[in-house]
């Protein structure tokens, strides 16, 4: 992907876009690890077996509910403090934490390892929903592993000793 820098270039000026170059970088880490947390989630819900239509409502509801909490849409500051609380139980404030401390940052040659361990946090998030997806397949799911496809869930276990019968 290439990303044509003439424009801000032009108008910021060539120091300023490079020194911001490691914040973008921040906002980039974190976004992506936010992202990985919508994938391990959509893989949570087709583990799970859920229909189309409860996936959506899944996706719609918990996102939006999420993204509030998370203090994406107000500042957590306006928010009571038992709600900031929980929010730091979800992935989305860690990446509002990471994105909010890189357009913070005044001081560019400042470290850069807490916004980092931020965007961390929320990439280990997506570990951990990735993990119960794998954890709570769905019976009778087939899942490629190792040697070949094997049958997976409490009734593959319940009806055989052997994984990949």
């Amino acid at each position: 992907m290439a990303v044509d820098l003439r424009a801000p270039i032009a108008v910021f000026g060539a120091g300023s876009v490079t020194a911001s170059a490691p914040l973008l970088g921040v906002v980039g880490a974190a976004l992506g690890a936010y992202a990985l947390v919508a994938v391990a989630v959509g893989f949570l819900i087709g583990q799970i077996g859920l229909g189309r239509s409860a996936a959506n409502a899944v996706a719609n509801i918990g996102g939006m509910a999420l993204s509030f909490i998370a203090g994406a849409w107000v500042p957590s500051g306006w928010l009571p403090d038992a709600v900031v609380a929980v929010s730091r139980f979800t992935p989305g404030y860690w990446a509002v934490r990471a994105i909010s401390g890189a357009h913070r940052r005044l001081d560019v040659r400042r470290r850069h390892r807490p916004l980092l361990a931020d965007c961390g946090v929320c990439a280990l998030f997506a570990l951990a929903i990735a993990c119960a997806g794998m954890a709570v397949a769905a019976p009778g799911a087939v899942v490629a592993v190792g040697g070949g496809p094997r049958r997976e869930g409490l009734s593959a276990a319940r009806s055989s000793l052997v994984p990949w019968a």
